[in-house]
């Protein structure tokens, strides 16, 4: 007997929530579709159409500080059992559920329908998430030394080490000794 997986798509702020369910339907035709929603939000005729059942949070928005009522989603994301859990955005909260969700496999679907495995477990979304900032600066560092060496190499190689003769640097060079005139 083969198993029918069972897939969860948890709706965070965003136009494209129709098209994760199109897109998520297209991808497990045989999967038994959960959409996951807030109160707030309310499903179209068409989206009604592409899932299977329609869990509604307690909530509209969850927020770390409200750890009873965060609690609460995870249990019920649990008790679900899902094979798969399609979140709509990569973020700190989101990376967080996916992990708490037990999900075999978690996913991002963004806005162009690119897919990005996530953490499925806790301590690896814990990981992700802690990673994140040094991994971001380090990015950050790197385009900020190719861009200070590409400005320090000579534009031409046959001007050596020359100075730049371009009329946009004699403006500057000129606009600077009018401003240390002025400060006299």
């Amino acid at each position: 007997m083969n198993h029918r997986p069972n897939v969860c798509v948890y709706y965070s702020e965003g136009p494209n929530f129709g098209a994760r369910l199109r897109a998520v339907r297209k991808r497990f035709p045989n999967a038994r579709v959960c959409a996951m929603a807030p109160p707030a939000r309310s499903l179209t005729d068409e989206e009604q159409d592409l899932v299977d059942e329609v869990i509604c949070t307690a909530h509209d928005h969850y927020s770390p500080l409200h750890l009873q009522a965060c609690w609460s989603l995870v249990r019920r994301i649990r008790r679900a059992r899902f094979d798969v859990f399609v979140v709509m955005f990569d973020s700190l909260q989101l990376n967080l559920l996916t992990g708490l969700s037990r999900a075999r496999r978690a996913e991002c679907w963004d806005s162009e329908g690119r897919i990005f495995q996530l953490p499925h477990s806790l301590p690896a979304a814990i990981l992700r998430v802690a990673s994140r900032p040094v991994l971001g600066r380090t990015k950050w560092a790197w385009i900020q030394t190719i861009t200070w060496c590409a400005r320090s190499r000579p534009s031409h190689p046959d001007k050596g080490l020359e100075a730049d003769t371009s009329p946009t640097r004699d403006l500057n060079e000129e606009r600077r000794r009018r401003r240390a005139r002025a400060l006299r």
